[in-house]
């Protein structure tokens, strides 16, 4: 049922290597949960605009241009196989937020 589900959506960028966090994130809510995780990865353009519309500090060393954007930001698929993960690759709000709507509707029934 949902309501034992963990929906992760986020950018996580050190979390998705570290293949342990999900266990992390179980003894943290101190009972046995499914755990979904939602993974944006935009093509690059779009993810470039995405930053630097979130005029976030940490972000202002590498978004005074796409190239330097380029350089540190690169896809990584998360280390965590034992997860049900999708990835928001399309760039696409609408499609994105189908999507996650659809995984989540699974875990209802």
């Amino acid at each position: 049922m949902l309501g034992n589900t963990v929906v992760v959506s986020a950018p996580l960028s050190r979390e998705i290597q570290n293949p342990n966090f999900p266990a992390w994130i179980r003894k943290e809510v101190g009972k046995d949960i499914e755990i979904v995780l939602f993974y944006m990865a935009p093509p690059l353009n779009i993810h470039y605009h995405m930053a630097k519309e979130r005029n976030s500090k940490r972000d202002e060393s590498y978004l005074g241009s796409i190239e330097s954007f380029k350089k540190i930001c690169f896809y990584q698929k998360p280390l965590w196989s034992y997860v049900d993960s999708t990835i928001l690759s399309s760039g696409d709000k609408d499609i994105n937020r189908e999507l996650m709507i659809k995984k989540i509707e699974k875990y209802r029934r």
